[in-house]
């Protein structure tokens, strides 16, 4: 598949742009959330979490879905390995926070 250069770095920029976005909201969610949930008493974040968790991974979910999405589309059409890397982040990032962050607050 053949795609100008106009394209491909068009694609490469909304490609960051998204991939930046996901990373601000999950670091958000993993960092001052997740120590903010800590701190405050067991009964509040018990009460909170569960109203807090489904809303935030609706945003969450689309975003990292697009930019996983893009990385992969990307390295497909260049070659280039740093994509497929980006995307592996993504994907670490991703089974982090539902492994390790969801389970340690709740």
């Amino acid at each position: 598949m053949e795609v100008t250069p106009l394209v491909l770095n068009l694609l490469k920029c909304i490609c960051i742009a998204f991939t930046s976005l996901w990373n601000g909201q999950v670091m958000y969610a993993n960092i001052p959330e997740a120590n903010a949930l800590k701190e405050i008493n067991i009964n509040e974040a018990i009460r909170f979490f569960p109203v807090y968790w489904p809303k935030a991974a609706k945003l969450i979910s689309p975003t990292s879905v697009t930019a996983l999405l893009l990385d992969l589309a990307i390295w497909w059409l260049t070659g280039e390995a740093l994509w497929l890397v980006a995307a592996g982040f993504v994907v670490m990032n991703t089974l982090y926070t539902l492994l390790i962050v969801i389970p340690t607050v709740m």
